[in-house]
């Protein structure tokens, strides 16, 4: 009889337990479950769990704010506002002052504390005020002086009813060196009375210095200063020419300085009042002194540069020329008189009276809106010269304006 043998083979069971399942008191499960609050959970459940859970707001905030913050856009043209640092509001009260050489703002009661920055403008260097923002007082004014010219940028509003004066030698105005052909000429000393010193140009040319010594041996006054095209950025204006001595040593008369520069730059408005005035005239050419000494011819406006999103002028914006002084005659206290400084209308500056009889020249006209280039004076002396009249500067605004009541000389030139 045959034996059946039956063969048993051995293997291990691995239970499959369902997702959602008790793990073990160890805390295990078996296969690729893990152990998740007490239940056997799949990778992918877990992983869809930590999605789709709540934010934490509080801790993502921050985060979220630097996401979600717009980039910062420089509201200049001349410079990236975005570089500045963080400035607070200032109010001016009174009378003021602020040097760009020194970057000292003052008041009667000494200096105050400000943020400022010189900055790299499209046309040279600007010293400017850094305001969250900017108000200037009816009755109020900031007299602006040194080498470089003047800027306030402000992030909120600007509001001026006072005066900002840059004129006569202003913050920025320019020296012969700088400004090359637009300074007037200054003429040949001459015993009986030299011709006057030419008017200085910027946006206008500078008027012809006076004749001198008319009678006996006409002398030619020097040329006046040629006009050159709008700058990229705010420059100053341009100086007359000196007079030139006549029968002694020291007669000859100071050439007038032209006016400085003057930017204003907003994120939001810029209001000038109709109390509010700009000002960056040309400085009138000095008087010749007695014997027979001739005049300076005056300064050329400056630049005025204002920009905004909207800029509204109810008051005045100027950068008129200035007059030439009056030359002297030969007798003892026979000088001349000293030419106006730029206007703060839209009349010309008025020229030095001459000396004495008068035997010294008169002075010529600084330009205005009514004319931009200076005046050559038309007397004929028979000793000392009057100096020529400055020619205007440049005022120009970006944005959209109202200036529908406003006084503004020399007329608007557009910015490109």
């Amino acid at each position: 009889m045959r034996a059946l043998v039956i063969v048993v083979v051995a293997g291990c069971f691995q239970p499959s337990l369902p997702a959602g399942s008790p793990c073990a008191e160890d805390g295990s499960c078996p296969g690729d479950l893990t152990c998740r609050a007490g239940r056997c959970e799949s990778a992918s459940a877990i992983d869809a769990a930590a999605i789709d859970a709540p934010r934490d707001s509080s801790a993502d905030a921050p985060i979220d704010a630097l996401i979600d913050a717009p980039p910062c856009a420089t509201f200049s043209r001349q410079f990236d506002t975005c570089t500045l640092a963080a400035g607070s509001p200032l109010n001016l009260v009174g009378m003021w002052t602020y040097d760009t050489d020194l970057h000292e703002l003052r008041t009667g009661n000494g200096l105050v504390a400000v943020t400022r920055a010189l900055v790299a403008g499209k046309a040279g260097p600007i010293d400017v005020l850094v305001v969250d923002s900017f108000t200037l007082a009816g009755g109020s004014s900031l007299r602006v002086t040194g080498s470089v010219p003047f800027g306030i940028a402000a992030r909120g509003t600007v509001m001026i009813g006072g005066i900002i004066d840059a004129s006569a030698g202003g913050a920025g105005a320019r020296g012969s060196s700088t400004c090359g052909a637009a300074t007037g000429a200054t003429p040949s000393s001459h015993v009986g009375g030299p011709g006057g010193g030419g008017g200085g140009a910027f946006h206008g040319a500078g008027g012809g210095g006076g004749g001198g010594d008319v009678n006996d041996a006409p002398q030619v006054g020097g040329a006046g200063g040629t006009a050159v095209a709008l700058p990229l950025g705010p420059v100053g204006g341009c100086p007359g020419g000196s007079g030139a001595n006549g029968a002694a040593a020291g007669t000859a008369g100071a050439r007038g300085s032209g006016g400085g520069a003057i930017y204003v730059v907003g994120a939001t408005t810029i209001s000038v009042a109709s109390s509010g005035v700009l000002q960056a005239g040309g400085g009138g050419g000095w008087h010749g002194d007695a014997p027979s000494g001739s005049a300076g011819g005056g300064g050329s406006g400056g630049m005025i540069l204002i920009e905004a999103p909207a800029v509204s002028v109810a008051g005045t914006l100027v950068a008129n020329g200035g007059g030439g002084g009056g030359g002297a005659d030969d007798v003892a206290g026979g000088d001349g008189s000293n030419g106006g400084t730029g206007t703060t209308t839209t009349a010309r500056a008025s020229g030095g009276a001459g000396g004495a009889s008068p035997e010294g020249g008169t002075g010529g006209e600084g330009g205005a809106s009514a004319g931009s280039a200076g005046l050559m004076p038309t007397s004929t002396p028979d000793n000392g010269g009057g100096g020529g009249g400055g020619g205007v500067g440049y005022i120009s605004i970006i944005g959209t304006t109202n200036t529908a009541n406003a006084v503004i000389s020399p007329a608007l030139t557009p910015f490109p």
